[in-house]
């Protein structure tokens, strides 16, 4: 089954609140399929995220992985700005290895799946 696509840029080019982050994952939820098994954030055209925002969309995305059959989350073609605020919002979290959750990195994207 293929990934489910969620274009950022078509709610703008820049997110600034836990609000934003909780309305968007809110809208994805009740958009996934059941037995959907990959979820695609794309930030393409994306310029700006704020700290609280990668915060509150992380928590969402590994709430998303520990209550449905989605087994992994993907923030794809970030630019470096974001990918910095993601990557260090995962080292301050720290907490997704308690939950069982594992994150890697690539060039421009961040995954989250189960270990």
């Amino acid at each position: 089954m293929r990934p489910v696509d969620i274009r950022l840029a078509e709610f703008g080019s820049t997110f600034a609140t836990r609000e934003r982050a909780s309305r968007i994952a809110a809208e994805v939820v009740a958009r996934l399929p059941v037995g959907q098994e990959r979820l695609v954030f794309d930030f393409a055209g994306v310029r700006l995220v704020s700290y609280s925002f990668a915060d509150e969309l992380l928590k969402q995305a590994a709430s998303i992985l520990l209550g449905s059959g989605v087994h992994e989350v993907t923030f794809s073609n970030c630019n470096e700005e974001v990918l910095v605020v993601f990557r260090s919002t995962v080292e301050k979290r720290g907490r997704f290895a308690d939950s069982g959750l594992v994150t890697s990195t690539h060039q421009h994207s961040l995954a989250i799946g189960m270990a």
